[in-house]
């Protein structure tokens, strides 16, 4: 259990890391190990590898303008400010102790939970799903570092997306227009790819001006100072709360934390930086709460790492006893406690070895995500159609210079709860 508990974590030290990576593809890679787990040592790896991964996502977002991970996407529109500040270094290290309060929170709600499961049902009702879902596109419509009609439209382009291809309650296609690729839906990987990645091909020039003078001996203290920790503990519960909500938990946390600490420090990057690396560690151990109280899955990563589960044995009886629950929290303590310890200096060798090699590493990194692009196309048998959507999504972005995607691409992925809970509705109402 400590092994897998160990390599979970450093695998979700590097998932966070590697761009594009993910925590899916991460486990598809070491698919050959998850087959010698049992389903408890499944679990463990699973979410010491998940914990482990909120970690480090910033650190490349903010160093490079990529997103480490889909939940560091609002800390885009506060790098450039922080770039103008001079503040890049200092929030990336600050940021390591928002993660551990927001891991902390995130346990001690689970522990709490205990006593509540039977009220965990209440959170995927369709008009609690839809509601919360509806308000977060508002908050994104008024805070996105866009004009808000951009951002409006941005959130309607997500939603036309996002159904194109077959309706998976009705089996009708749409917005199809008789093309067989687009029956099979709009590829998220080269959507991302095109709209987000490929215009920072444009920051080369910018980053040869960023050298933050870093010191590797550090003042711990100084940072912890920096942190609000009153908002920081607030935030942390509407991470946990955006944990239980299918579907969009980790994205849906960071995006409202984002826009609420902004709200109310209208020009402190920093602490709205900090606000979303705590939000989406809280949110990354609720999560794991329907899986492992009511066997029910609430994202992609779930359903795969369930299948594996189930194959193996996995109950909710068992995964609700004490013995496991002991452990699974004992490990997801142990994950936060190392990362935090690593995270620290790691994220200042990084931040080094960025400043020296920025544009080379820029230059890597994008290879990278394309190369990875077609790799998965090439599974698919898709390389054609996702090379037509890489092309398209990267002209787009480079002719309108839109500078935060973020509203589009939450859309694009929540869009699906929010369709579905809204037919729920009409059926009960």
């Amino acid at each position: 259990m400590f092994v897998a508990g160990l390599l979970g974590t450093i695998l979700g030290s590097f998932t966070g890391i590697i761009p594009g990576l993910g925590i899916l593809t991460a486990h598809m890679i070491v698919w050959p190990y998850l087959l010698t787990l049992g389903w408890q040592e499944l679990l463990v790896f699973y979410a010491c590898c998940l914990t482990a991964t909120q970690f480090y996502g910033s650190v490349v977002t903010l160093k490079l303008g990529i997103p480490g991970e889909i939940s560091s996407f609002p800390l885009l529109s506060s790098r450039p400010h922080l770039v103008e500040k001079g503040l890049i270094d200092q929030t990336v290290r600050t940021t390591v102790f928002g993660s551990a309060i927001g891991g902390l929170m995130g346990v001690s709600i689970m522990l709490l939970s205990l006593f509540a499961v039977k009220y965990f049902p209440y959170f995927a009702r369709a008009e609690v799903l839809f509601l919360i879902l509806i308000v977060a596109c508002v908050i994104i419509t008024l805070t996105a570092d866009n004009k808000w009609y951009v951002n409006a439209i941005l959130i309607v382009s997500g939603a036309v997306l996002s159904v194109v291809g077959i309706n998976e309650l009705t089996s009708a296609t749409r917005l199809t227009f008789d093309n067989k690729w687009l029956t099979l839906g709009i590829p998220l990987l080269p959507l991302f790819v095109g709209l987000q990645i490929l215009p920072v091909l444009l920051e080369i020039p910018v980053l040869k001006k960023i050298r933050n003078e870093i010191k590797i001996l550090v003042d711990v203290k100084k940072h912890i100072g920096n942190i609000k920790w009153l908002d920081t503990l607030k935030q942390s519960v509407i991470g946990a709360v955006c944990g239980l909500i299918p579907g969009a938990t980790v994205v849906l946390a960071s995006q409202i934390s984002h826009a609420l600490s902004l709200r109310k420090y209208p020009n402190d990057h920093a602490t709205a930086c900090v606000a979303v690396e705590t939000a989406n560690n809280s949110a990354a151990i609720t999560a794991l709460m329907p899986l492992l109280f009511l066997g029910i899955p609430i994202t992609v990563s779930e359903a795969f790492i369930l299948e594996f589960a189930e194959a193996k044995g996995f109950s909710v009886a068992g995964a609700t006893s004490i013995d496991f629950l002991f452990l699974i929290i004992l490990s997801l303590l142990g994950a936060i406690i190392f990362c935090t310890f690593t995270a620290f200096k790691l994220r200042t060798y990084i931040s080094i070895f960025v400043d020296k090699f920025g544009p080379l590493v820029l230059m890597v990194i994008v290879a990278w995500m394309v190369i990875l692009t077609f790799s998965q196309a090439d599974k698919l048998y898709q390389m054609e159609y996702h090379g037509i959507v890489l092309a398209i999504c990267g002209v787009v972005s480079l002719l309108t210079r839109i500078k935060d995607w973020s509203p589009l691409l939450f859309t694009f992925l929540v869009f699906g709860s929010i369709e579905q809970s809204f037919g729920r509705l009409l059926i009960l109402y």
